[in-house]
């Protein structure tokens, strides 16, 4: 008999819940609301934590009676509630971590914490469709991670172990797009604009660094440097605004190179059989793109998150969850527990 789990998801600013059903192989999506809250925030040109908090404690009751509406059962009938422990935010975690404990206290339901990483990693073996097979992950894998507040890489012996090789030593990627959307006056966020400006430019005529590219004994990325070569360029040109699409091309460019060098450098130095990637900038075409051909060149599976799922969603932390309650993870005495902002893997 299969299971059947409800996952919320508060992060960051995005106000997330899911029930999903899981049975043998196949994953049954019954409901999947999210609300972004882009416009609260685009004024501002990124998130700001007390606005994001006061927005999911406004919308996240309303999106859990709307969940048991679609889903049209009693949450009597739930096999567990999986909500997102850490990293993140700690005012916006707070709010979906004690709603959480709330359900589950009411419902006498257990209580499945997760990492949120976690569940950006995982999101790649989801299928595109609302009920289809989970994509079998071959071992030893390596996961990237490309968000707005993370750009790492993962190993992992199997689905129970994770080893940090490489991060950022400053911005994340996705942060980095919207530092640089600002400097350009491209809108938030950042990522999905920068690209726009960038579509249709196959030849830019300006070319970027990509920091850390030749230091191989490392797999760490740098992204604040390109922020500050863009800046730079800004600052001597009187003219730029003319090129914004060559400028955007060759900043994007830029960051996709630097995550495939140094995904690359991890492949020849650990030999996965499977690369996962996940996280809001996994969302781009180029990266997209430059991540297949790299899997075909290297000769290892691509299981790469579906664009509905590579931003921050609650299919992938009730999907997590349901992973973790199956090797025992829940919280027995969860009145004790709050969220963690920097929480690390295999803390859970």
């Amino acid at each position: 008999m299969g299971k059947t789990i409800l996952g919320i998801e508060t992060s960051c600013d995005e106000t997330a819940v899911a029930i999903i059903e899981v049975s043998g192989n196949i994953i049954t999506v019954r409901a999947n609301l999210v609300y972004s809250q882009i416009k609260e925030h685009r004024p501002f040109g990124g998130v700001v934590p007390e606005v994001a908090a006061r927005k999911h404690l406004e919308i996240l009751p309303e999106m859990l009676l709307k969940a048991r509406s679609i889903w049209k059962k009693d949450l009597k009938t739930l096999d567990g509630i999986a909500v997102t422990l850490g990293p993140g935010l700690v005012t916006s975690l707070m709010v979906g971590f004690d709603s959480a404990k709330t359900v589950a206290w009411l419902y006498k339901k257990k209580l499945i914490s997760v990492n949120h990483l976690e569940g950006h990693i995982h999101s790649g073996t989801l299928p595109d469709v609302e009920k289809g097979d989970i994509k079998k992950i071959r071992f030893p894998a390596l996961a990237l991670v490309v968000s707005g507040g993370h750009t790492e890489l993962i190993m992992m012996k199997n689905l129970t172990s994770y080893t940090k090789v490489g991060e950022t030593v400053d911005d994340a990627a996705g942060e980095a797009f919207d530092k640089v959307a600002k400097l350009l006056g491209l809108g938030y966020p950042g990522g999905p604009a920068v690209e726009k400006a960038a579509r249709g430019i196959k030849n830019s005529s300006y070319k970027f660094p990509r920091p850390m590219s030749k230091d191989t004994k490392t797999l760490n990325f740098s992204f604040a440097g390109l922020k500050t070569a863009v800046r730079i360029l800004l600052e001597k040109e009187k003219n730029w605004k003319s090129k914004k699409k060559e400028i955007s091309r060759a900043f994007e460019e830029a960051v996709v190179d630097s995550i495939i060098i140094k995904t690359n450098l991890a492949i020849e130095r650990y030999k996965p059989k499977t690369l996962l990637a996940g996280g809001g900038v996994i969302n781009n075409e180029l990266l997209r793109a430059r991540l297949k051909e790299l899997a075909i060149k290297k000769n290892i599976s691509l299981l790469i998150s579906p664009k509905r799922y590579t931003m921050d969603n609650a299919v992938m932390v009730a999907y997590v969850g349901y992973l973790n309650r199956t090797r025992g993870v829940t919280l027995k005495r969860f009145g004790e527990l709050s969220a963690k902002p920097n929480l690390e893997y295999g803390e859970i």
